[in-house]
């Protein structure tokens, strides 16, 4: 009797779990950004945007050196849903952008032949989610290395049920419309 009962009850919690979504906010990101082994990584950081665009960021120095910089940012909302199939493979005199997977997600690279050496990689996890990467004096080989540190699985696990409303755009935590229409807006310490 009580084996039948605990199986109804996980059954229920995990059906509720899998009809059940939520906002996240920048700090349920910030977890996922771990340190790099050989790096030294500043502070994490982020914002909820007023349109529920969540970001969590991180910047990593390759030996303490400011010059050899890997930068990570974790987009959730409307952003990753627009760039989702932004690059095909191209190759031009100004650079090149390919498609690869990374972990089994697709992913974005591009490279400009202004910089040495200097990219952007773009893994999409989801419609409404993505890593972005910029590094700069890092090979392109090791920045691709580098990203499989991060737990892109687990990342597309804890925000697959993220609410995020039609077109794209997360609702910010308690629906962040004001009377009238007009939308919150809360300047944090961004300056403005």
């Amino acid at each position: 009797m009580a084996k039948r009962w605990v199986f109804w009850l996980g059954f229920f919690f995990m059906l509720g779990i899998s009809f059940n979504s939520f906002a996240m906010t920048h700090e349920d990101l910030i977890p996922f950004l771990v340190d790099l082994p050989g790096y030294v990584g500043d502070e994490p950081d982020g914002f909820t945007g007023v349109m529920g665009t969540t970001t969590a960021s991180r910047e990593y120095f390759k030996g303490g050196n400011e010059k050899k910089r890997f930068a990570v940012a974790i987009f959730l909302g409307a952003v990753p849903a627009s760039t989702h199939q932004m690059f095909n493979n191209a190759k031009g005199s100004n650079g090149y952008f390919y498609q690869t997977k990374v972990k089994g997600f697709k992913a974005s690279v591009c490279r400009g032949v202004d910089c040495s050496p200097c990219g952007g990689i773009l893994v999409h996890l989801s419609k409404n989610c993505a890593i972005v990467v910029n590094y700069e004096y890092i090979p392109e080989k090791e920045a691709l290395s580098l990203i499989k540190h991060f737990d892109l699985k687990a990342i597309y696990k804890a925000t697959k049920h993220a609410k995020v409303p039609s077109g794209g755009m997360m609702m910010p935590k308690g629906g962040g419309m004001m009377p009238g229409g007009g939308m919150e807006e809360d300047s944090g310490d961004i300056g403005y």
